[in-house]
């Protein structure tokens, strides 16, 4: 039987021995039953840990690693566990909206947030290195999503074309029209036309929005991308979607019509390039 002093101490060794192997997260109770142990004395026991920095506790019995480099600040960044992390979650989930662009290099201006879409929840993780935004969707397409390898591992990555569709589709966590604008002057350097149309195509006959998909295009136009929008353009007037407002909320000032987008644009637009 382990004595409760030891209990520390035999923690430390577990972790080390994970690290070793070159793994960074651990669920207590699956330590707590290879180690013999209750629960409450695995939680005490990583408490105790946790305060010297070791480790740090991500979400309930979900612990992490916290290699030497990082022990300053208390936590590994989130792309090296948010893979593991989404697992134990049981949600399918992908790197997406501007922490996605920041990836693709549109790094005009670094989120101060990881944002992650996922299909169960919606909430804020707080870590010491850079706070995690959850944002359900009700679908998770595939076909939109890449593979992305990290320092640790690897995980779930929004094509380009996938984050510029949730960029207009979660507008607010985007932080308005004119810096998704300002998003795509770099972005769209990596946006396939033709890829985006498809995705638009396949998106939306399965789940509709068009109206993300219109003011997609329209955002495109507006930076100069409209080589790079003509496809999706092809899509819209195939489809016909009803015409709409660029702007949720605002029916009066239409200040123009685009029938090229199907959309009464009713608010200014302009990036911060």
């Amino acid at each position: 039987m382990i004595e409760k002093n030891d209990l520390p101490k035999r923690l430390s060794t577990y972790v080390d021995s994970l690290q070793k192997q070159g793994k960074l997260v651990f669920h207590l109770d699956e330590m707590a039953s290879l180690l013999g142990i209750t629960l409450s004395a695995a939680r005490l026991s990583a408490y105790r840990l946790s305060k010297k920095k070791r480790i740090f506790r991500v979400y309930r019995n979900f612990y992490v690693i916290v290699p030497l480099e990082y022990q300053d600040i208390g936590c590994p960044p989130p792309d090296w566990f948010i893979n593991p992390l989404m697992h134990h979650l049981k949600t399918d989930y992908y790197v997406g909206l501007l922490s996605a662009a920041a990836l693709h290099g549109a790094a005009h201006q670094q989120p101060m947030i990881f944002q992650v879409i996922t299909s169960k929840y919606s909430r804020f993780i707080s870590t010491p290195s850079m706070n995690i935004q959850l944002c359900q969707s009700h679908y998770i397409y595939k076909a939109g999503i890449e593979q992305k390898k990290t320092a640790a591992g690897c995980m779930n990555l929004s094509t380009p074309e996938l984050t510029a569709f949730d960029l207009v589709r979660y507008v607010r966590a985007s932080g308005h029209y004119n810096h998704v604008a300002t998003v795509f002057t770099e972005l769209a350097e990596r946006i396939h036309g033709k890829k985006l149309a498809r995705l638009a195509k396949g998106l939306s006959q399965m789940h509709g929005e068009w109206i993300y998909w219109q003011r997609l295009g329209y955002i495109l136009d507006s930076v100069g991308f409209q080589k790079i929008a003509d496809p999706l353009a092809t899509v819209i007037h195939k489809y016909q979607p009803a015409f709409t407002y660029f702007v949720s909320g605002k029916t009066e000032n239409v200040l123009e019509k685009s029938s090229r987008w199907r959309l009464y644009i009713n608010d200014s637009l302009e990036a911060d390039i």
